[in-house]
């Protein structure tokens, strides 16, 4: 952040956070030590445990998996591969929309072929899904007890390297903003 800021003369800089990007954002602040940046978020997870009141039971079939894992499955999962595969993630969010996933190809792909922008949109979207890196081991645990399973994101005590994460402060959460002072 300080080169980027050396080099384009700015003195803050601007990071956009996609899915866990707020996690990013939480580390680099507490490696430059810097205030003022700013985070600009799309389809983030903040508070995990939302889904609970969601009709759309697809919304939190994540959320609802990873609830149903004791610690131990955690640790094993995790344990087995090293880490949290990204192909095995991107298993996860396809079981999210079962149907959808199966027809996408035959149906979904059909109805964008001729609408570039949509096409792209579609090509954009299955590359974020088969590019998908993979968590390692101990963030993975973190990732998936601390936040999924008890939702310390929210609740003020997510800590991350000994340290409560910025997010303490979180005051307003809603489906197109969080606000945080």
């Amino acid at each position: 952040m300080e080169r980027v800021c050396r080099e384009t003369g700015h003195d803050k800089v601007t990071l956009l956070g996609i899915c866990e990007g707020w996690c990013v954002h939480d580390v680099l602040r507490r490696l430059a030590s810097r205030q003022g940046e700013n985070l600009v978020l799309t389809i983030t997870p903040i508070d995990f445990h939302a889904d609970r009141d969601d009709l759309d039971m697809h919304h939190g079939f994540l959320n609802v998996w990873t609830r149903s894992l004791d610690s131990a499955d955690v640790d094993k999962l995790v344990d087995a591969y090293g880490g949290l595969p990204g192909e095995f993630m991107s298993s996860v969010f396809s079981l999210m929309t079962p149907m959808r996933s199966l027809t996408k190809y035959n149906l979904d792909l059909i109805d964008v072929v001729d609408d570039q922008a949509k096409l792209m949109n579609f090509l954009r979207m299955e590359k974020w899904l088969a590019d998908r890196p993979a968590h390692p081991g101990e963030a993975a645990k973190q990732w998936l007890k601390d936040l999924y399973q008890d939702n310390k994101l929210v609740k003020g005590e997510f800590v991350l390297s000994g340290r409560r994460s910025i997010w303490h402060r979180i005051i307003g959460v809603g489906p197109q903003y969080v606000c945080a002072q």
